[in-house]
């Protein structure tokens, strides 16, 4: 026992005596050739099996509430587990001593429920057990323990603050991103597009053989003058050359 704390001793004392009594009035009874042929238990057994059962219930109650506050490293999932057995080993005791009261018929403990009984008192201790050794060490491992939950405690104040850090810089930058876009914006806004002037071809155009028909400069396509006058300015319908005939 020299694992555990003082206080974790008496509390593994009182789950394994309780419990162990339990188990040792079931096996009185119990006929290990043929299970099936044990006597029933007696109403002093049976009563004698609930006094020991509240007892045992209370001394977990005790050491549960006490473990609760005493912290242990985040790696140490076993508490958990051990108090998942201990709350089936509970359930199952229960339930085989009182399952024939809920359904109205006189309670016998027979062969079976003998089984359960044994069953459920075994688990039980065992998650005590494991309970005890995790919350109630000696003082030489509880300083690994104080340590490393210590060590566990900065370390997730580190993370924390600089998730915090860098969730500051995430939102300054994106603050700037959008200033900078609404500057952008406002700046296409304010700035009136201009329109660019049409480029102008200054070219002759070389008469035909006729004087209303021409042809221009720059395509070379026939265009038509419907005015005799010298000279005179005109502009391509195809390629936009402007040009002038003077004779």
């Amino acid at each position: 026992m020299g694992k555990f704390s003082p206080e974790g001793v008496f509390y593994l004392h009182l789950s394994i005596i309780t419990f162990g009594l339990i188990i040792f009035t079931v096996l009185k009874n119990f006929n290990f050739e043929d299970y099936m042929s044990s006597p029933i238990l007696t109403t002093t057994q049976v009563n004698f099996i609930n006094l020991f059962l509240i007892i045992g219930i209370i001394g977990i109650m005790l050491f549960l509430v006490r473990g609760y506050f005493i912290k242990t490293p985040y790696f140490y999932t076993r508490a958990g587990v051990a108090l998942v057995f201990i709350v089936i080993g509970l359930v199952l005791i229960v339930g085989m001593l009182y399952h024939d009261r809920l359904l109205g018929n006189n309670q016998e403990i027979g062969p079976r429920e003998m089984l359960g009984l044994l069953f459920g008192s075994f688990i039980t201790i065992m998650g005590s057990l494991v309970y005890v050794s995790i919350k109630f060490p000696d003082e030489k491992i509880m300083k690994y323990f104080k340590q490393a939950v210590k060590e566990e405690i900065r370390r997730r104040g580190v993370e924390e603050r600089n998730w915090w850090f860098q969730q500051r810089k995430l939102n300054q930058f994106q603050s700037k991103q959008l200033k900078t876009k609404a500057k952008q914006v406002k700046a296409q806004k304010k700035k009136k597009p201009k329109k660019s002037a049409p480029r102008v071809h200054q070219v002759e155009m070389i008469p035909a053989d006729e004087l209303t028909v021409v042809n221009c400069a720059k395509c070379q396509r026939s265009l038509k003058i419907s005015t005799p006058e010298r000279p005179v300015t005109i502009k391509c319908p195809y390629c936009e050359a402007i040009g002038v005939i003077k004779e």
